[in-house]
């Protein structure tokens, strides 16, 4: 017993450090957002009006956090892959690189098959995404559809919030809450189906 009490005290240590970083960094924005993490582009923190409530967590795999949306999103261009990539890859940018700018003026970087690293950026979506995020009941599980992108839905279960991506060529239709080929799908709202990659 008496070897157990230093290992709690340890633990508690780190858990108590882990809790003061995190309302560290959240005490520098509004409270009930998502922040991503620094140098790790599958988690983010959600800093929650009560500051002992924040917590860090991780995206489901081949996922990354988007800042701008607050939410997981797909990684189909292997943004976060590129991020942690970056500093090594930043020595092998030619004089061929191609950079394009949105009015924010972010730019993502991406890799392509000969390793040569080109630019392409990440539109901001015109709808606030994070505005229009359902808020989960703990007693109840439900599906909602995403409001930009119809291919993606979210889905509630005893309180957690999850988005899920239907398969390819398919969308979220909303009235009968399923995925379904995506020229059968009814759209919620002015929700959009990406056709390409």
């Amino acid at each position: 017993m008496q070897f157990l009490k230093p290992l709690i005290l340890v633990l508690a240590a780190l858990v108590s450090s882990g809790l003061a970083d995190i309302m560290e960094k959240c005490s520098r924005v509004p409270k009930d957002t998502y922040i991503a993490v620094e140098n790790d582009c599958r988690s983010y923190i959600y800093c929650a009006a009560d500051a002992e409530e924040s917590f860090q967590e991780a995206c489901p795999i081949d996922t990354y956090f988007d800042e701008n949306i607050s939410e997981c999103v797909v990684d189909e261009y292997g943004i976060c892959l590129n991020k942690k990539q970056n500093v090594t890859n930043s020595q092998i940018i030619t004089e061929e690189e191609e950079e394009e700018e949105d009015a924010e003026g972010e730019t993502n970087v991406i890799v392509t098959e000969k390793n040569e690293v080109k630019n392409k950026t990440t539109p901001k979506p015109s709808v606030d995404v994070a505005a229009h995020r359902p808020i989960c009941n703990p007693l109840e599980n439900s599906f909602h559809p995403h409001p930009v992108r119809c291919e993606y839905y979210y889905r509630c279960v005893h309180g957690f919030l999850t988005i899920f991506r239907c398969n390819f060529s398919h969308a979220w239709d909303h009235a009968k809450q399923m995925c379904l080929p995506h020229k059968e799908a009814q759209c919620y709202g002015h929700s959009k189906i990406r056709r390409s990659l």
